[in-house]
């Protein structure tokens, strides 16, 4: 099932990473060689994303600079007969590219709220780039096959530990296999009140009928419009599942995170690997 429509909500000021994310997007940092935002790019066009919406903050203009074609830099590469360069740095995205400037962090339901005229009637995707996953099949895949078979919303699901459960959105469902049938969402709650250890992580398919919810403009937890409250309202018009996902999630909005991706990564990279274990055993 393809979903060509993407949505890539990019506006965080990524605190927890100053002073570099003062001049240089979180979504921009690179894991090996690729920055974050590519990642989530290449997951979305695995599942068929062709046209994209990029939700930025006016200091993010880098993050669509970085997927236009650059001539002089394809010149000076062919120049020093650096063709394999050459294809890396070519633009990937094969149909739109949607700028919307997020003026005010009003939380992430907001921010996908602003996609609405550019989505209409289709089912989009969603992706949060600080979840990086690495998996053999890319989780917009898994969604996309979840909603081939439902028409409906999906979300990737993940147990999360209950000293943790607080960051996240948390469900409630019946599970079958590694499919969740969703009856409730809980956007951050305290571990006694969490309904399940299932937490929403940083990749979705929605319908067009979110936005009815996410119009209702609702304040929620932490006095921003959460997506999670617009989920939630959809439940009482149509069904909407969540999937356990097969694959490794790295939170790399965090630095022990995005440390762990690092690692994670060099130890797949065949020119990489050979020195990893010597250079980790130097310092530990």
């Amino acid at each position: 099932m393809k979903i060509k429509k993407v949505v890539l909500p990019v506006a965080g000021l990524g605190t927890r990473f100053l002073p570099a994310s003062k001049v240089i997007a979180k979504e921009m940092f690179p894991v090996l060689d690729k920055p974050l935002i590519d990642y989530a790019v290449d997951e979305a066009i695995s599942a068929g994303g062709t046209d994209f919406i990029f939700v930025i903050s006016p200091d993010k203009k880098s993050i669509i600079k970085y997927f236009e074609d650059d001539p002089n830099l394809v010149h000076e590469l062919i120049k020093k007969g650096k063709q394999e360069l050459v294809d890396i740095v070519k633009p990937k995205i094969s149909g739109s590219i949607t700028t919307i400037v997020q003026q005010k962090q009003l939380g992430l339901g907001h921010a996908i709220s602003l996609a609405k005229p550019f989505i209409k009637d289709e089912p989009f995707q969603v992706l949060l780039p600080d979840d990086l996953i690495m998996s053999d099949n890319p989780v917009q895949c898994q969604l996309a096959d979840v909603y081939k078979k439902h028409k409906c919303g999906v979300v990737a699901l993940q147990q999360i530990p209950q000293d943790e459960i607080h960051k996240y959105g948390v469900v409630s469902g019946k599970k079958n296999n590694n499919e969740i049938k969703i009856d409730g969402f809980v956007e951050k709650p305290q571990k006694q009140q969490a309904p399940s250890d299932l937490a929403i992580v940083g990749r979705y398919i929605l319908t067009p009928e979110i936005f009815d919810e996410l119009d209702k403009n609702i304040v929620g937890s932490g006095g921003e419009i959460q997506i999670t409250d617009a989920m939630a309202g959809i439940l009482k018009k149509q069904d909407f599942y969540g999937l356990k996902f097969t694959g490794e999630r790295f939170d790399c909005g965090s630095k022990i995170g995005f440390l762990e991706a690092q690692i994670a990564f060099a130890n797949k990279d065949k020119d990489i690997k050979q020195k990893l274990k010597s250079i980790l055993e130097k310092y530990i």
